[in-house]
């Protein structure tokens, strides 16, 4: 019978569906939770070089794999069937998490890009991963992902003078662009 057939499919599509929202969720708290394990053990430790590179690889995996489960998110939620894309909760979350799309897009494509970048491109490839510290006010850190050589710059948090704290406690940059960690995590795990 074809209409069994027909919702097999259909059962099996949503399925599938769950099962992908569930792993992103999943793995990207797992990520953020691994990240500031990471970061306060870069702040507080006294390790030598090569366990610290190993945090720092760690750290900037732990960011980037974020994004990409932020966007995978993103991506299941606009294609999920059956759900209400007119619901408050839906907007919300597609607005907040859709602004990753270019971020993630440049880090996945980055065949090639060492040559087709022009003189005024001036962030390292990776970016920059900055965070305030936990352990001592008004300070911040922040991992460079790659060589320093002339021309090539990365920001750090912006500290509010009149609140006496960071605008925000954890992003990453990249090409100029943007991701507040903590606010896609807000995000994320309340969708």
């Amino acid at each position: 019978d074809m209409g069994i057939t027909d919702d097999i499919k259909k059962q099996r599509r949503f399925s599938f569906f769950v099962d992908g929202m569930g792993y992103s969720l999943r793995l990207f708290r797992l990520a953020h939770e691994r990240l500031l394990t990471t970061l306060t053990a870069l702040e507080t430790n006294e390790s030598d070089e090569e366990a610290h590179n190993h945090a720092v690889f760690s750290a900037v995996l732990d960011a980037w794999s974020m994004i990409d489960c932020a966007y995978n998110c993103w991506d299941l939620c606009d294609q999920f069937p059956k759900l209400p894309k007119n619901e408050p909760f839906v907007q919300v979350f597609q607005r907040k998490a859709s602004y990753i799309k270019d971020l993630r897009n440049y880090r996945q494509h980055l065949r090639g890009a060492p040559d087709q970048l022009n003189e005024d491109f001036s962030y390292p490839l990776w970016g920059a991963l900055s965070w305030a510290s936990q352990v001592q006010p008004n300070t911040c850190h922040t991992i460079f992902s790659g060589n320093m050589m002339p021309g090539v710059n990365v920001n750090s948090l912006v500290f509010d003078r009149t609140t006496q704290q960071f605008t925000c406690g954890l992003a990453i940059e990249v090409d100029g662009k943007r991701i507040d960690l903590e606010a896609l995590t807000m995000s994320v795990l309340s969708f």
